[in-house]
């Protein structure tokens, strides 16, 4: 049985430690641990909690006495944090889901494992939200909109109904998807970009209102 509320979380950077605080201001959670690759290990201690390798991490906490949260961002159109988010779910860790208590997410709302839900979210009837998704502060998922597996949405995105993002989606902080668009896989949406028809799968659109240019894999590359 999993002691109720022990997390670690994987990832020492600016997400990571955010989202520490944000689960530990939670009286259901409390962060006990850190957690990296060995090689990126570069610290014993972070924030005043252990940095331990995630790969000797059951000898310190085995899978049946903490649940792990990756606190992984958008780096390579959110590859890097589903990667980890099979490695870790590979070791048999249970995935911490976060919705924030000053969200409004309307009841039921499917939430997949993983995801991460900050305050002053909108999540209106008829959504979904797949697994290992961020969406930050003061965006709005409308009606009947799926958001699939390890989409990142900053701040203030809209999600108007019936909008389908495929899944890896970037959208920069303003960004706007009309009602009814869907998005290919990988898709990146730069901030203030409005979305008014349907993407191909690893379009960039950097300003409002600019068509899909394609694949650009260097700029997707430093994402």
């Amino acid at each position: 049985m999993i002691e109720v509320g022990r997390v670690v979380v994987l990832g020492t950077g600016t997400f990571g430690r955010l989202a520490r605080r944000y689960l530990d201001a939670d009286v259901d959670h409390e962060v006990v641990a850190f957690a990296t690759h060995e090689r990126y290990r570069d610290r014993d201690e972070c924030d005043g909690l252990p940095v331990l390798p995630l790969e000797r991490l059951a000898e310190r906490h085995p899978v049946d006495s903490v649940c792990v949260f990756v606190g992984a961002g958008y780096t390579r159109v959110n590859r890097n944090r589903s990667q980890l988010f099979e490695e870790v779910c590979s070791r048999g860790y249970e995935l911490v889901t976060y919705v924030s208590p000053r969200s409004m997410v309307w009841p039921g709302t499917p939430i997949g494992r993983g995801s991460f839900v900050f305050e002053g979210v909108t999540v209106q009837p008829g959504a979904t939200v797949g697994q290992g998704v961020i969406i930050w502060s003061g965006s709005a998922v409308c009606h009947d909109a799926v958001l699939e597996d390890f989409c990142f949405l900053a701040s203030n995105v809209v999600v108007s109904g019936n909008v389908r993002l495929g899944h890896h989606t970037f959208a920069g902080a303003n960004a706007t998807f009309r009602d009814g668009v869907t998005t290919g896989s990988h898709t990146v949406v730069g901030a203030g970009a409005i979305i008014t028809h349907d993407t191909a799968e690893r379009s960039v659109h950097s300003v409002p209102g600019t068509p899909a240019r394609g694949d650009d894999s260097n700029d997707l590359e430093r994402l």
